[in-house]
C-alpha cells in the first residue's frame, strides 16, 4: 500500500547462536535461513496467522525445512521461499535473489520463448518473436503438462492478498518465463500443443531465448495515458481515470492529487453530472489518506475508513494515522450514480478505498476481483532481511490494517464485482476495452 515509503528497517542477522552457525554445509545453510526467516516474520510481520493459523505456518515452516537436502539448488531454495510467502498469503510480502543470481537468470539462462496471457482455464500467445506463433493461438500442454496444470502449479508460488487469484493471473501475465523456469526448471527446447486452423491441435517443438529475445510488444500492455484525468462521455456521464495512488509518481508528472479532485468534482457539479465512472484498473495503491480523500467526494455523511491499526507489538492510536478518525465529506460532493471499473491490479490503498465503497453501498463494480482483500491488508513500514546464507533478501510490511466494515465473511476474498466482465483474447487483439464499454451502457441505460 505504501510501498514506496523509504522508511525501512534493516536487519542482517550477524549474531546468531553456535548450534545455527557451526553447520556449514549446503542443506543446513538454508535450513538455517528458514529457521531465521521464520523467526524475522514472528517479530515484524502482524498478520502472519491473518488467513492461516499458527499451526498451519508452523508445519509450512518444518515441512520445508525438512525438504532441503544435500542435493537442494539455490533454485530449490529459491521456490521453497517464494512457496512459503505465498501460503503466507500476503500480496505485500517480496523476496528477491542475490545479483549475482539474477544476473545469470535473466542474462545466461534460455526461458520459454512466448509471452503467454491466462484466461480462467486457458492460455493464448500474447506475443512472440517466433514468426509462427502469432498473437492469440491457443496453447494446450507444453512438454506434456496441460496448461491449466501449469497454471495452478505456478500459483502456488505467486504472492496475493488471502485467496485471491486475480492479481496472480496478472503477475503470470507479466512473468511467466520466470516462473515456468523457477518452477520447472530450465530446458533448451519445449515441445508445445497448440490450436492451429480450423482449431487443429498441432505439437511443435520451440527452442529456449534469452530473457531479452522473449521480451515483445505484447497485446496487453499498460497504456500511456495520464496517470489521473477526467473526462465527460455524454453531458450526463463523466469518466474519471486514477492509475494511481503514489504520491511520488504522481509529484514526478506534476500533479497535486488534492487539487486535482477539487478541481473534477467542481466541474463535474457545474456540469450537473449524474452519472460518473470511476476507472481503478491497474491501480496498485499508494498513500492511503488519498482514498479517504476520494471517498469524502462521494458521500455527504460522516464515515469511518479503518477500524484498527496495528504492528506485532501495539496498537496504533487516533492521532498516529488521520484515517482511524472519523472522517467529513467533501462540500461539493458528487451524489450521483457511481460506477467504478477494477481488476486484479486494483490493489492495497485501491482495495481499501473499493471496500468503504462496497460497504456504504455507494457504487456499482464492474470487471475483476480486486487484487486486495476485503478486510485489509498488511504494508505500511517495510522491515528488510538478508538471509546471511544464501543472501536473498526479504522485504515484509509491519503494519495490519483492518477496514471498517459490517462484512466479516469472505476476509480472504476481494471486492467480488456486481458484474463479471473478463475480456476474451478477440477483445484484446481488437484493442476492445469490454469493461469500460459496458459500463458506459450500462450507465447510459440507466439515466433514461
Amino acid at each position: 500500500m505504501i510501498s514506496y515509503i523509504n522508511c525501512k528497517i534493516f536487519i542482517i542477522f550477524i549474531i546468531l547462536s553456535s548450534t545455527v552457525f557451526s553447520q556449514t554445509i549446503y542443506d543446513e545453510g538454508y535450513q538455517n535461513d528458514l529457521i531465521i526467516l521464520k523467526k524475522f516474520l514472528e517479530n515484524n510481520h502482524p498478520s502472519l496467522y491473518r488467513f492461516k493459523n499458527k499451526e498451519y505456518i508452523n508445519n509450512l515452516f518444518e515441512q520445508s525445512i525438512e525438504s532441503i537436502n544435500n542435493n537442494s539448488s539455490e533454485r530449490d531454495f529459491y521456490k521453497t521461499i517464494k512457496h512459503i510467502l505465498s501460503e503466507i498469503e500476503d500480496g505485500h510480502l517480496s523476496c528477491s535473489a542475490p545479483e549475482k543470481t539474477i544476473k545469470i537468470i535473466e542474462e545466461k539462462e534460455k526461458h520459454f520463448p512466448l509471452s503467454l496471457y491466462f484466461t480462467p482455464n486457458k492460455a493464448f500467445v500474447n506475443c512472440s518473436n517466433l514468426i509462427n506463433y502469432k498473437s492469440g493461438i491457443e496453447i494446450i500442454e507444453i512438454n506434456g503438462k496441460s496448461i491449466n496444470s501449469i497454471r495452478k502449479e505456478l500459483f502456488r508460488y505467486i504472492v496475493s492478498d488471502g485467496s485471491i487469484e486475480t492479481k496472480k493471473y496478472w503477475i503470470l501475465n507479466h512473468s511467466f518465463w520466470f516462473y515456468f523456469s523457477l518452477v520447472y526448471g530450465v530446458n533448451s527446447e519445449y515441445e508445445i500443443t497448440y490450436k492451429g486452423n480450423h482449431g487443429i491441435l498441432k505439437k511443435s517443438i520451440i527452442k529456449a531465448e534469452l530473457k531479452k529475445d522473449i521480451q515483445c510488444n505484447r497485446i496487453v500492455n499498460e497504456s500511456n495515458d495520464n496517470l489521473v484525468c477526467l473526462e465527460f462521455v455524454n453531458n450526463q456521464l463523466a469518466l474519471l481515470k486514477i492509475k494511481t495512488f503514489v504520491e511520488n509518481d504522481l509529484v514526478n508528472a506534476k500533479i497535486n492529487f488534492s487539487n486535482f479532485l477539487e478541481s473534477s468534482f467542481t466541474e463535474i457539479k457545474k456540469r450537473k453530472i449524474k452519472s460518473l465512472i470511476i476507472d481503478l484498473r491497474g491501480n496498485g495503491g499508494g498513500r492511503d489518506v488519498f482514498g479517504s480523500l476520494l471517498y469524502s467526494y462521494l458521500t455527504n455523511l460522516s464515515f469511518r475508513y479503518y477500524k484498527e491499526l496495528s504492528t506485532v507489538t501495539k496498537t496504533l492510536m487516533e492521532n498516529e494515522h488521520s484515517n482511524l478518525s472519523i472522517q467529513q465529506p467533501k462540500k461539493n460532493s458528487f451524489l450521483g450514480k457511481v460506477y467504478v471499473l477494477i481488476n486484479g491490479l486494483s490493489f492495497s490503498a485501491t482495495s481499501e478505498f473499493c471496500n468503504v465503497v462496497k460497504n456504504n453501498n455507494r457504487a456499482v463494480f464492474i470487471g475483476e476481483e480486486t487484487g486486495g482483500t476485503y478486510c485489509g491488508n498488511t504494508s505500511g513500514k517495510f522491515a528488510e532481511l538478508i538471509l546471511p546464507y544464501s543472501k536473498f533478501t526479504i522485504f515484509s510490511p509491519t503494519i495490519k490494517y483492518i477496514m471498517f466494515t459490517n462484512n466479516d465473511k469472505n476476509t480472504n476474498r476481494g471486492i467480488i464485482p456486481d458484474y463479471e466482465i473478463i475480456p476474451t483474447i478477440e477483445d484484446l487483439k481488437s484493442g476492445i476495452d469490454k469493461q469500460l464499454n459496458f459500463t458506459i451502457k450500462l450507465a447510459e441505460k440507466n439515466e433514461k
